[in-house]
């Protein structure tokens, strides 16, 4: 990274990985034991929301203050789908521990299907905050 780093997640099975977002608008994804990294290129703005997926060892959740959280396969550094509806900075994410493609902010619930298939995925989100 060229700027600060706000938050780095252990992968939850593979111990040599780790995840990293940045002020620099990138997450890296990096493998401790082979001395190597992958650059994830997509958002325009801080990077602090970082999970990964507990049911598919290669997706990675990330949100940014771009107001958007992507879907990522970290095999190939692609982003498999983005999305766009959560309208505020996005400063953490978790995962449901049984629902692993059910998320969580500070805003909002946010359910993704088929995300696997990217041609196929489809999203819906769920505003936690009071009208």
């Amino acid at each position: 990274h060229t700027e600060k780093i706000f938050n780095v997640v252990w992968h939850y099975t593979i111990d040599s990985i780790l995840a990293s977002g940045s002020d620099d608008r990138t997450v890296r994804v990096w493998d401790i034991k082979k001395g190597t990294s992958k650059v994830l290129l997509g958002h325009s703005n801080y990077v602090r929301g970082i999970c990964w997926n507990n049911e598919i060892p290669w997706i990675l959740f990330t949100g940014s203050w771009d107001s958007t959280i992507r879907v990522w396969d970290i095999r190939d550094s692609t982003c498999i789908c983005s999305i766009c509806d959560h309208h505020a900075d996005v400063y953490g994410i978790a995962s449901h521990p049984g629902k692993p493609f059910s998320l969580a902010t500070c805003l909002s619930l946010i359910h993704i299907s088929e995300p696997t298939r990217p041609e196929r995925i489809s999203y819906a989100v769920f505003c936690l905050k009071k009208k």
